[in-house]
């Protein structure tokens, strides 16, 4: 995909940054990655996209053992993929390191437990992440999640 920043309006672009884009025509925003940058002599930003999501799911993350803090994250979509993988887009370095979180969303909400499976890509400020996800038994409004970020 392609966009022109007007003049003035894109010094704050950089190949690699997280944005929420929406086309003119559409009604809900898509998350797509920066990976071309073009100036030209109208001082306009031609920028290249890759679009990774173009129905992100909100998600809260918090600590599993209770903390107050928590933090919002994209599902990149609402279901698995079909081995099972789900991505997910999160601030860099989510509470740091290998820790158990849950999350809640959806309405009504679904419940997944994910393992880690890889990082995809990182940014200055968002990790996207793979993650094995599997169908819980129990219907409650949380899943747990254990991400490994600190081999990186």
């Amino acid at each position: 995909y392609g966009m022109v920043a007007p003049a003035g309006k894109g010094g704050w672009l950089k190949v690699g940054v997280l944005v929420g884009v929406r086309a003119e025509s559409e009604s809900s925003w898509s998350v797509g990655i920066v990976r071309r940058i073009k100036g030209d002599a109208l001082q306009q930003f031609r920028i290249g996209l890759q679009v990774i999501a173009k129905t992100p799911i909100p998600v809260n993350l918090s600590l599993a053992d209770g903390g107050a803090k928590s933090e919002n994250a994209l599902l990149m979509a609402p279901t698995p993929l079909p081995n099972g993988d789900l991505d997910l887009v999160a601030r860099r370095d989510i509470f740091g390191g290998n820790v158990q979180l849950e999350g809640m969303y959806g309405s009504p909400p679904v419940t997944v437990a994910l393992e880690p499976a890889d990082a995809i890509e990182s940014g200055d400020d968002f990790d996207w992440l793979r993650l094995k996800a599997s169908e819980r038994e129990e219907q409650v409004s949380l899943m747990s999640l254990k991400l490994d970020l600190s081999g990186r």
